[in-house]
């Protein structure tokens, strides 16, 4: 990201000669000064955000004032330098600032190919200038999150514990998977899948079902068989505890949403090439900017092809994805987004490992006891059209519309199925195992958003309602579950195979749905000079689904309430309740039939949020109580069906910790302590007592970087991290353990230019001395307990033009 560098002048504007006159300021004048300033805008035009900014700074700024027009310039909150505020402010813009003395500044077009533009100054480096939830956050903080509220609000100011994951930490721990991308997130674990490969978690020892948001749109859970593709990705934000109010059904331990990146109007080229080890290749291109001769229309191409064998044996990856995208600025107060993803996933299925007797078996990390011709193919085509209106500077609307079709096919030979592992000869039965899926979801959502006041009270209004269908049609071949050759723990053979039948048995679930209808209202309200804030919001959430033949139909209403009090700017303390209505409307049903009952979650939360050196640097410290009630669980006669066991608690400690300590110095970190997580009433299987699984008592991350700011190496960075868990259940049963283990990870970056092209070559060492662990459980003994890969490299060459 390009930056400028430029020194704060008197308060005034100058008319420059050949110019249209830009911004009118009063004649008074204030003090020169290079000093961080307070800065409070809001998110609103460009040209209103420039003319505020040189009152509030001193900035003399002239210029043409079309430059600005048809442009929306991100909130500005926090402390910055004049020029550190205006960098932010022209981000993307595709304007450019030429500086004359010390204190004069004129604005003009940026030009793309460099000669007479603007002239480039020397950058400066600015961490945790994520001014907006709707800009792109550089470093290691994000002070806005739009997952916490669905509005454009800071997450100081926010009454609960929400944490962001930016694209630098990304790419600096050069992240794949979903699961090492919330590994720096307090309370959030990678969940083992039963049976498929497939990205689940765990938050705040409760397992969510494999849910996971993008863009704030919910990802249909087909069967577990979900992956998620990051090139794309912006940031993850992960929003603890209940969150139904905003998102309709969901489970209570929180809500992990992947922003993505979106259309620029600067011009920004990148490609990538990464090699790894295990026969690892990813290629991916990325290139934004607006459409020439049509300045009001950006474009944006992500690109990525992954070939990839795995530490796993047999296990492989092939996929392909594409998501072209467009942004249009009709007026100055009315944008479109057009976004298309294209995805096609093939891989060996990889079901884990079983456990013997009170732990996971201990055998190679390689060891794979499916066939080599497992697979699991999944196809994905998402088409997503989302626009906002600013009718004044108070009242904003936004509409979003998402259609994905998904296609899902799989076979593979399930281990340990029929029959117990024999301890001493390790010899198990397995069963052949295939169906189809090709579910379609349709969702929508609308929200009015209000800025006004009533007397001394400041409110952010939010009124809205969503809609989501998904046709859940689902085949199984006639020869699925039945008996296939078996195998051998200590002497696996990957070679048997067993092939889907071309006839099919539909067990009558072609007419499967699931229909869910919200209406939900917030008020976000702020008072006694901005330090006193309250957020009070509730949801009406009528549901509609079919499984099996089965109907089901629930109305609920939810409830979310906070208070935060900031006795300093840097400080601020809240407490919140908030209730959550999940799960158990599809799938889960008795063996008589009947569906089960909605689970129903609720939290209480404290917390404090401070921001150290300079604000450059933010922390959270949360405590919460969380009850689940009404827990689906398997029945335990067998089958594909679902006994309620009860009610389960939660109650922990999470700290989280991320910025920048000095220039070049960036840091995020973690810790949450589980010291109760526990089934607290069972009338079913006798597990009252027990702790839930995949939940860890202890769990942290640290992972630091450092840049050299001077000398001949300098922009060479160094980074290191540890990420450790202390013991877990395996299983709700509690009958076997996963033990604890603490990695260590490494990586440096040398950037260089290349002619007229920036080249950053980058290592990255995983697992850096080779540990034998076991990353996750899937409350199994027979399957869904995956080892974390041993030592591996990912080295990656990446052109910037």
């Amino acid at each position: 990201m390009r930056t400028l560098s430029l020194r704060a002048g008197a308060l005034c504007l100058a008319l420059l000669p050949g110019v249209t006159p830009l911004l009118v300021t009063p004649a008074a004048a204030q003090s020169a000064t290079a000093e961080p300033m307070t800065f409070n805008l809001r998110a609103q035009p460009l040209d209103q955000a420039v003319t505020e900014l040189a009152r509030q700074a001193g900035l003399t700024i002239g210029g043409d004032a079309a430059l600005l027009r048809s442009r929306q310039a991100p909130a500005l909150q926090g402390r910055y330098t004049p020029h550190e505020a205006l960098r932010i402010l022209l981000t993307g813009s595709g304007v450019a600032a030429r500086f004359a003395g010390d204190s004069t500044v004129t604005l003009m077009q940026a030009s793309a190919q460099g000669g007479d533009g603007p002239v480039q100054l020397a950058p400066i480096q600015v961490t945790g200038t994520g001014g907006s939830a709707f800009a792109p956050v550089e470093g290691y903080q994000a002070t806005h999150s739009y997952t916490a509220t669905r509005t454009d609000t800071p997450i100081i100011d926010t009454p609960a514990s929400v944490q962001v994951v930016p694209n630098d930490v990304l790419e600096d721990q050069q992240v794949l998977r979903l699961k090492d991308a919330i590994k720096n997130v307090s309370g959030v674990q990678p969940r083992g899948a039963s049976g498929v490969s497939s990205e689940q978690l765990t938050i705040r020892g409760f397992d969510q079902g494999g849910f996971i948001f993008r863009d704030g749109f919910r990802t249909p859970n087909t069967f577990g068989a979900r992956f998620f593709e990051l090139s794309n990705v912006d940031r993850v934000e992960v929003l603890k505890g209940p969150a139904s109010v905003l998102f309709g059904r969901i489970e209570p331990g929180g809500v992990v949403n992947l922003v993505t990146k979106k259309p620029l109007r600067e011009y920004q080229h990148s490609i990538e090439q990464q090699v790894g080890s295990y026969d690892f290749y990813r290629t991916t291109v990325d290139t934004t900017g607006p459409i020439p001769g049509l300045e009001s229309v950006q474009y944006r191409l992500i690109a990525s092809y992954v070939d990839a064998d795995s530490f796993r044996d047999v296990v492989e990856n092939e996929t392909v994805f594409i998501n072209p995208q467009l942004a249009w600025d009709i007026t100055d107060r009315t944008r479109v987004n057009f976004s298309f993803e294209y995805r096609d996933d093939d891989r060996t299925n990889d079901s884990g490992l079983p456990a013997l007797g009170d732990e996971v078996a201990d055998v190679p990390e390689d060891t794979f006891l499916g066939s080599r011709d497992d697979f699991l193919k999944t196809e994905m085509l998402r088409v997503a059209l989302d626009g906002s209106h600013a009718f004044n500077d108070s009242w904003l609307f936004r509409t979003k519309f998402v259609y994905e079709d998904f296609e899902r096919r799989d076979a593979r030979l399930d281990g340990a199925f029929g029959s117990s592992i024999d301890p001493t000869t390790g010899d198990f039965d397995r069963r052949f195992s295939a169906n189809n899926a090709f579910p379609e979801t349709w969702f929508t959502t609308n929200s009015l958003e209000g800025h006004f006041d009533t007397g001394a009270l400041r409110h952010t209004l939010l009124l809205g309602v969503d809609f989501t269908r998904s046709d859940l049609p689902w085949t199984f071949p006639d020869n699925a579950f039945s008996p296939g050759p078996g195998n051998n723990l200590f002497n696996p053979n990957p070679n048997p195979t067993v092939t889907p039948s071309n006839t099919t048995v539909d067990f009558g679930s072609s007419d499967d749905f699931d229909k869910r209808l919200g209406v939900f209202w917030q008020d976000q309200i702020s008072f006694f000079d901005d330090r006193l804030h309250l957020l009070v919001g509730g949801r009406y959430d009528d549901t509609e689904a079919r499984s099996f033949g089965t109907k089901n139909e629930n109305e609920e209403y939810s409830q979310r309430y906070g208070v935060l009090f900031k006795p300093k700017r840097w400080l601020s303390l809240y407490g919140s309740y908030a209730q959550s209505l999940s799960g158990n409307v599809i799938f889960a049903r008795t063996r008589s039939g009947e569906p089960l009952d909605p689970e129903e979650g609720e939290q209480w939360e404290v917390g404090a949020k401070a921001l150290f050196f300079d604000e450059r640097l933010s922390a959270t410290l949360t405590w919460f109580d969380l009850t689940k009630e009404n827990i689906a669980a398997p029945d335990p006669d067998g089958g594909d069906f679902s006994v309620a066991i009860g009610e389960a608690e939660s109650r922990g400690l999470e700290l989280d910790v991320a910025g920048e300590i000095a220039p070049g110095w960036k840091l995020i970190a973690s810790y949450g302590w589980l010291p109760t997580v526990e089934i607290t009433e069972d009338s079913n299987l006798g597990q009252e007592g027990n702790r839930l699984f995949n939940a860890p008592r202890h769990a942290g991350s640290l992972w630091s970087t450092y840049t050299l700011q001077g000398g001949e190496l300098r922009g060479l960075t160094l980074g290191a991290g540890i990420f450790g868990v202390s013991e877990r259940e395996g299983d709700n049963a509690n009958s076997f353990e996963a033990d604890g283990y603490a990695r260590v990870d490494a990586m440096a970056r040398y950037p260089f230019i290349l002619g007229s092209t920036r080249v950053t070559a980058q290592l990255n060492i995983e697992n850096l001395f080779d540990i034998d662990y076991i990353e996750s459980t899937g409350n199994s003994r027979i399957a869904g307990n995956h080892p974390g890969a041993p030592l591996s490299a990912l080295f990656s060459l990446k052109a910037e033009f």
